[in-house]
């Protein structure tokens, strides 16, 4: 599965509850004695300190509801991500990814009017990678089951169960489908390097570097790095980041990142995190967020400096499945360089918390929080991107079948890119090797990965 290691500032972190008694100024003491009330009036109070939205909750809540309802009725209404559960099932439902390796989507096909299935990414030496599945490959059929408008809720449910299933690959072939042999595929432990690919592209001795980078974990840290280390070295003055299926991760790494891309010190804010009234605003510079790594490498400003490309803008490619950490790169580069952002609305994750559990010892209540506790800004103050980014220029990687690989000039968002970059000359052949084929998305698996995929995760400030 896709992982996030531990730090002060990161995805996916457990943070302990060092006082259950913490209550907030609108509580008010229920007179709760049996486990249900008083495994209610733990939330309520560990809410009433943290939540973002503590000043909207309720000063007299039913506490004889099960605590899943008695949760969700001191949720803010517009609260999406806030959640609650019990540790037995702590992690939530996997996706897609996490068991097999790979994205796909769902179109119905202009032509034939059939519903076909596309992989839209598969990460190396993965169950999906083993069992033949690349980018732009097609099937028709999930263990069997024909894909339709009726089986498509069923086929989803199926990919995402971690049970061994297979699929029906199909080609295009004088206007009609040709199944081919199904393959099958296990689970299994997924550890992608999401440093997927490093390139470049030149024109007119002016070269573009492109990173496919597909999640931000620290234990990578050293291979993005050498990513920038080799744009650095090929001098290009302008550079695409695809971050089109990054659904967040290390803010440690998001800041590394930053810091390559643009010019920072020390004391440059990277971010402003605001609470409830009783945690207010945090402040952070890159010096405090880059203490937060578990990773020595790029660790300091200076060393990022070593990396750092020179360039007057960048390009990052996004998504519906762009989300947490990936969007907090978009938005806090802002204010230090023009981004110039290509594809769709990411998923508007804007948003930062932690999870809350009780440390006494014996434990006396089971149930495990994940909270929004800070909305989050960039240095200048700007945010409210809870509807997702908007980027300068709609571009669905759907619009051109067969799908282009991965940082290919003539795949659709890169072409963008390039056309703004180099005007249409350098992306004139490839295009001419795609067909414009109509479709119509109806699911997007990457897009359910990253809609169960965390907020920005934070420590309890000190």
């Amino acid at each position: 599965m896709r992982h996030c290691f531990r730090l002060l500032l990161v995805i996916n972190i457990v943070v302990v509850l060092f006082s259950t008694g913490c209550k907030s100024k609108n509580d008010v003491v229920a007179p709760v004695r049996d486990s249900l009330g008083k495994i209610n009036q733990w939330i309520y109070d560990s809410m009433g300190y943290y939540y973002y939205w503590s000043s909207t909750m309720p000063a007299q809540p039913d506490y004889s509801l099960a605590p899943q309802l008695f949760f969700t009725s001191l949720q803010h209404k517009d609260d999406r991500f806030s959640s609650i559960t019990n540790r037995a099932d702590i992690g939530g439902k996997k996706s897609t990814f996490s068991y097999y390796g790979f994205h796909y989507s769902i179109v119905r096909h202009s032509v034939s009017g059939a519903y076909i299935g596309v992989v839209t990414y598969a990460a190396a030496e993965t169950p999906a990678y083993r069992a033949g599945l690349r980018r732009g490959v097609y099937f028709t059929a999930v263990d069997d089951s024909t894909l339709s408008a009726e089986s498509i809720t069923w086929a989803n449910e199926r990919l995402s169960s971690g049970k061994t299933v297979g699929i029906t690959p199909a080609t295009w072939q004088n206007n009609a489908w040709v199944k081919e042999e199904p393959v099958s595929f296990a689970s299994s432990y997924i550890d992608e390097n999401p440093v997927v690919l490093t390139k470049y592209f030149s024109h007119n001795g002016v070269k573009t570097g492109y990173l496919f980078y597909n999640h931000f974990v620290e234990g990578y840290d050293v291979l993005l790095l050498d990513a920038f280390a080799k744009l650095k070295q090929e001098n290009v003055q302008e550079c695409i980041i695809d971050l089109r299926y990054n659904p967040g991760g290390s803010v440690a790494s998001c800041a590394k990142m930053l810091g390559m891309l643009t010019t920072v010190t020390e004391n440059s804010v990277f971010g402003i995190f605001v609470g409830n009234a009783g945690w207010g605003r945090q402040v952070y510079n890159m010096s405090r967020i880059l203490k937060t790594s578990t990773s020595a490498s790029g660790a300091t400003v200076p060393e990022l400096a070593a990396h750092r490309l020179n360039l007057k803008r960048v390009f990052i490619l996004t998504s519906r499945a762009t989300a947490s950490a990936a969007e907090l790169l978009v938005n806090n580069l802002k204010p230090y360089l023009p981004v110039v952002q290509l594809g769709d609305t990411t998923m508007g994750k804007d948003e930062a918390g932690f999870q809350v559990a009780d440390p006494r010892n014996p434990r006396q209540v089971e149930w495990v929080l994940q909270v929004i506790v800070y909305k989050l800004l960039n240095s200048a103050g700007n945010g409210s991107y809870h509807t997702g980014i908007v980027p300068a220029r709609l571009v669905s990687e759907l619009s051109a079948f067969p799908l282009a690989a991965i940082g290919a000039a003539d795949d659709p968002l890169i072409a963008e890119a390039l056309m703004q970059i180099y005007g249409s000359h350098t992306i004139e052949e490839g295009l001419l090797r795609r067909k414009k084929t109509p479709v119509y998305p109806v699911y997007v698996s990457s897009g359910a990965d990253a809609a169960g995929a965390p907020v920005v995760q934070i420590d309890r400030p000190h």
